[in-house]
């Protein structure tokens, strides 16, 4: 027997339960390009108003009612044909009732499925009373439809899982030419989901870690003129006491390159240790890193907020910012996602008193850098809601 007649066959006589029978017929829908959102009923047996399944047409824009009425082992006889006939009528008047509750003043659309295989002119009397009590369009899926499409390579592995027909070779080729490049790429999605979670999970574990090493990247352009740059992260209930949180700060006469310096600190690196491992960098950079109640965890920092004053006319030469804190990548920012806003003179900005006397250019002015996703008045915050990349210190472009 071959694959055709097989699949006939159990679709004439198999013995499916009606749940299976239900997720068959949902099965077809889905794998029929027109319908999206198809949601059961009740599967597991129960009162169900005459509609097995409701869907969504996105072609038409229809709603949709679909009922089943699969019959054990057929014969195509005057009695099945009656039979399918009188419960299409059944469930096409509770359908067309139970409308105007599921889809409101919308289309709708009502399919039939049944394994009684059923000649041209009696599926186009049932369109006609499916016109007659008001829908939009009727369809019916008899057992040769059906068997049509589960011979299809859409339907090839609804057949195998609710009729149990294996696939011949030929099949199988056809099968995954058709959809494995689907099922691969379904397969890779669940693994980076997986890979997601587990990253979470991680991250998770990590926030409870002290804070051991920070880097803030400012990138520039060719600038070589004079700047200063003040970088402060504080907690919001820290904020009581002045100046409580994790400063970094440079000063430099001018520079020629790509990158502020990326200088990792240890929490426990003094001002004078900081202040010569800036004096080594690229730039000949000044500064130091204070220590004033910082935080004792990463998880300390969701929520923290940021400061970045720099010299005026450093702005124009910004192409990107970058804040890593324990080998992870909490803040990056291009430039086109940054504004700069001019700070009143009666504000001020916490600069180390050890490098406010390197006056590094005339007029000397500072502004705040912060992102433009947000509004000038609220906070620029960490969010460590989401776990954030781990990435590396050096070497990263803005």
């Amino acid at each position: 027997m071959n694959p055709a007649q097989l699949t006939e066959e159990r679709l004439r006589t198999a013995m499916l339960a009606q749940a299976d029978r239900e997720r068959l017929c949902l099965g077809l829908l889905q794998v029929d390009g027109r319908f999206s959102n198809i949601r059961p009923r009740r599967p597991k047996g129960g009162p169900d108003g005459g509609r097995d399944i409701e869907a969504e047409n996105h072609v038409s824009g229809s709603g949709v009612i679909a009922a089943v009425g699969f019959r054990n082992s057929v014969t195509d006889s005057a009695e099945d044909k009656a039979w399918a006939v009188a419960k299409f009528e059944a469930d096409a008047v509770k359908a067309r009732e139970a409308a105007p509750v599921v889809f409101g003043n919308r289309r709708c659309e009502f399919i039939f499925f049944t394994n009684v295989d059923l000649t041209t002119s009696e599926v186009s009397a049932l369109a006609g009373r499916g016109h007659e009590l008001g829908f939009s369009s009727t369809e019916t899926y008899y057992r040769e439809r059906i068997r049509g499409v589960l011979d299809s390579s859409r339907g090839l592995a609804l057949r195998f899982q609710y009729l149990g027909v294996s696939l011949s070779a030929e099949e199988q080729s056809t099968f995954f030419s058709t959809w494995g490049n689907d099922i691969q790429q379904l397969v890779a999605n669940r693994f980076s989901r997986l890979e997601t979670v587990l990253q979470r999970m991680e991250f998770l574990q990590d926030r409870a870690e002290a804070v051991s090493s920070f880097a803030f990247q400012v990138f520039t352009d060719e600038h070589q003129g004079p700047f200063r740059a003040s970088f402060f992260v504080a907690s919001m209930r820290r904020m009581h006491v002045r100046n409580q949180g994790l400063l970094m700060a440079m000063a430099s006469r001018g520079g020629r390159g790509a990158e502020m310096p990326a200088v990792v600190f240890s929490p426990r690196t003094t001002p004078q240790e900081a202040h010569g491992q800036l004096a080594k960098t690229l730039f000949g950079v000044r500064g130091f890193i204070t220590r004033k109640a910082t935080f004792d965890t990463l998880g300390e920092l969701h929520h923290a907020s940021i400061w970045l004053a720099v010299s005026a006319n450093l702005v124009e030469h910004i192409v990107g910012i970058r804040l890593i804190i324990n080998g992870y990548e909490l803040v990056k920012i291009a430039k086109p996602l940054l504004s700069a806003y001019e700070i009143p003179r009666r504000g001020g900005v916490y600069f180390p008193r050890a490098l406010a006397t390197l006056r590094v250019a005339p007029n000397d002015r500072w502004v705040y850098v912060r992102p433009n996703t947000i509004d000038e008045e609220a906070p620029w915050m960490i969010d460590l809601s989401v776990a954030p990349p781990r990435t590396e210190i050096f070497g990263c472009e803005g």
